[in-house]
């Protein structure tokens, strides 16, 4: 979730999981409901090291969830 124009969102993010083979899933922008979606359509797997959440979205996702 750290934006890929960071060094450490692009790292992290985006050529690791790729190195090894994953699959990335990559969103035009943050929307919680979107996200949600997205990682309950591709049944995204989520590690710890490669989900880097911000706190301001860690509140929206919690609000989100308690909503649905």
């Amino acid at each position: 979730m750290l934006p890929m124009v960071h060094i450490a969102g692009l790292v992290i993010g985006l050529l690791n999981p790729l190195a090894q083979g994953a699959t990335v899933v990559i969103l035009p922008k943050f929307e919680p409901l979107e996200f949600l979606q997205a990682v309950q359509k591709y049944r995204v797997f989520l590690q710890q090291y490669t989900l880097i959440l911000p706190n301001a979205h860690v509140l929206a996702l919690a609000k989100k969830k308690s909503q649905t």
